[in-house]
């Protein structure tokens, strides 16, 4: 993808990230701006894609002069980096001494190596994986499907249906691995044996684990591994206060696959495959958010656009489990030196070529995008879309406000991609799980968000990748869309969203993680579980902080769209108003690190809040052993089916 050599965009170096005064400012900008250091930080973010210096100047004039953004906390560029906005170049009358003083900063950028231009990044991934030495070894394929479920009989067979009956070319699986943890009963069993009707015919062996299979596996991974018996009760039950256990049954699925590559689906999915609108054929490297967009009124709009939009014939293009095997388990230098081109647009880190230059690097995780319900608990990042699904989200009023309010989508990527970002949808995911990977918190929602910031931040040979098709998700009995303040809103926290917070702030006071997995989860294990130690208002305080952050880097983001998206609709920017407001009131609130969804009084939710995260602290210390006992009591057959 060439380009003119005087076009550039920013490019974040390690340094950049986790120092806070790393970036150079000229003399002239405090001149300019009484707040410099971070006027550049914002100037360097907003150079998202390949502009001359003079464009990039008038859009942060103009968005300066527009409005000034929030409060920014130290630490965290890398989250905001990755997110920073991009719109039209306004038009309008600029100040030509700031125009000129700004411009003279992005010279400055240029001289240290902050702006790129295209050819200097094609030449920096060109250099990354022309030094490998790792031959393109053809990886096995997947051999287990796992499928978490509680309660939904009917569903369940509906979806182990779709996935034993869609694969084609001799790419299905061998093994169907069932976590069932419900509390109703099945008579006769009807719903297991009509699964094992289905495994017979499609020649899949079947291994239904109930929870007394949960038990006898924990007691031998305690007794194979030298394991705290609590430790291994929590990775695989959670814990008895809470009823959402959906993490611990991905844990389970984890450990019964250790030794050879799976994919986890949930039980509302269907496999029915969609390729993405546009598809292209490069391979893309990026280090932001890539997904796109598209909006429905309604299930009825769904099922129709499913309807019409099917795929080219029956072969692999209709197959999810060949989709997840070109990239899952493989190098990411190997795939990109082995492509003709490749789309770099949004490359804006050297954390990816950094992890594609180790001769042990793999895609760890792999994602197919989805249609139908959104699985999402916010709306409001919806007004942060980029370039195609924003222009389409605001091109009409009523449209708009549809969109908005819709829990009915689309979300897929256009190119076959390799990331290294947190996001992690655990709707349908495969797992390198020949490797360690990290655990789910076992208890509550949103345990694939603490899934995703653990591999992204403390596992530094994995990448993730991302694949240009959709599978339906189709859950029961919930709403298709919410009302415009529900779409809004920006909390309370809940159990995990406070983990996130506290994973991704200790991943950036850490500087000095190893290549190695398991001594990184087991320090921040340890970490953790002092935290949690410590007396309750010592670690109230501590996660406030770390939470108060988080929320300051969001707000920063929304304000900045706002500051720079001037030509942008009114109702697209009060409702970015209303969404900064919001996060400015939940970070002032004083119930900002009292988990929403657990039970009780406000003292005993941040009791138990404090209590879970030190077993959980407990768990990342014990599990790279749990997954090493996993391993060698697959390989021996210690347990039946």
């Amino acid at each position: 993808m060439r380009r003119e050599d005087n076009k550039y965009r920013r490019f974040y170096t390690e340094s950049d990230i986790s120092s806070n005064n790393s970036i150079p400012v000229s003399t002239d900008l405090f001149h300019l701006y009484s707040d410099a250091n971070k006027a550049a930080e914002e100037l360097l973010a907003s150079c998202k894609q390949f502009r001359s210096l003079a464009q990039h100047a008038r859009r942060f004039v103009a968005a300066r002069q527009n409005g000034q953004n929030p409060e920014s906390p130290s630490g965290l560029k890398q989250l905001l980096g990755s997110i920073a906005p991009v719109w039209l170049t306004p038009q309008q009358d600029l100040p030509e001494r700031n125009l000129q003083i700004v411009q003279q900063q992005l010279e400055l950028f240029v001289q240290s190596g902050n702006l790129i231009t295209s050819n200097e990044l094609s030449a920096k991934v060109t250099s990354c994986v022309s030094a490998l030495d790792v031959a393109d070894e053809s990886t096995p394929g997947i051999q287990v499907l796992g499928i978490p479920t509680c309660n939904r009989n009917q569903m369940l067979v509906r979806c182990v249906e779709s996935y034993l009956s869609n694969p084609v070319n001799g790419s299905g699986i061998s093994h169907l691995h069932i976590v069932d943890d419900s509390d109703q009963t099945d008579p006769d069993n009807q719903n297991r044996q009509a699964i094992n009707k289905l495994c017979r015919r499609h020649e899949t062996n079947l291994l239904w684990i109930d929870r007394s299979y949960r038990t006898r596996f924990a007691e031998q991974l305690s007794k194979a591994g030298d394991i705290p018996e609590d430790v291994t009760q929590f990775a695989l039950f959670g814990d008895s206060r809470i009823p959402f256990t959906a993490g611990a049954s991905r844990n389970t699925l984890l450990l019964q696959a250790a030794g050879t590559k799976s994919t986890q689906v949930d039980d509302d999915t269907i496999n029915e495959i969609r390729p993405a609108p546009n598809m292209q054929d490069e391979l893309a490297l990026s280090t932001e958010e890539s997904h796109k967009f598209v909006f429905f009124p309604g299930r009825d709009a769904v099922s129709e656009f499913t309807k019409q939009h099917k795929p080219n014939g029956s072969g692999t293009g209709n197959n999810f489990f060949s989709h997840h095997n070109t990239l899952l388990g493989r190098h990411p230098g190997v795939l990109v030196h082995n492509e003709d081109e490749v789309d770099y647009d949004r490359l804006s880190q050297d954390r990816l070529l950094k992890k594609m230059r180790k001769q042990d690097a793999h895609i760890a995780v792999t994602f197919l995008g989805a249609l139908g319900d959104s699985g999402m608990n916010h709306h409001w990042q919806r007004l942060a879309r980029n370039e195609h699904s924003f222009r389409k989200l605001v091109e009409d009023e009523s449209s708009y406000h549809e969109a908005m309010c819709t829990r009915q989508l689309f979300r897929f990527v256009s190119h076959r991609s390799i990331g290294d970002t947190i996001y992690c949808m655990g709707m349908n995911m495969g797992l390198d799980t020949r490797r360690l990977l990290p655990p789910f918190m076992p208890v509550q929602r949103n345990e694939d968000g603490t899934f995703g910031v653990l591999l992204h931040r403390y596992f530094p040979t994995a990448c993730k990748g991302y694949l240009p098709y959709a599978i339906r998700h189709d859950p029961p009995g919930r709403d298709f869309s919410v009302d415009k303040e529900e779409a809004l809103r920006v909390g309370p926290l809940r159990t995990n969203d406070i983990l996130v917070a506290v994973l991704l702030a200790l991943s950036e006071q850490n500087d000095n993680m190893g290549n190695n997995g398991a001594k990184n989860l087991a320090a921040v294990g340890k970490h953790i579980k002092n935290m949690s130690g410590a007396p309750e208002k010592v670690f109230q305080e501590e996660v406030r902080d770390y939470c108060a952050d988080l929320l300051t880097i969001r707000m920063t983001f929304v304000q900045q769209l706002l500051n720079e998206r001037i030509d942008a609709p009114d109702y697209w920017k009060r409702d970015a108003e209303q969404v900064v407001a919001n996060f400015k009131s939940l970070r002032d609130s004083a119930d900002l690190c009292v988990p929403s969804d657990l039970p009780g009084s406000t003292g005993e939710r941040l009791a138990l809040l404090q209590d879970l995260m030190k077993k959980y602290g407990d768990l990342l210390v014990h599990w790279p052993a749990m997954w090493r006992a996993a391993v060698a009591l697959d390989k021996v057959e210690t347990l039946s089916c």
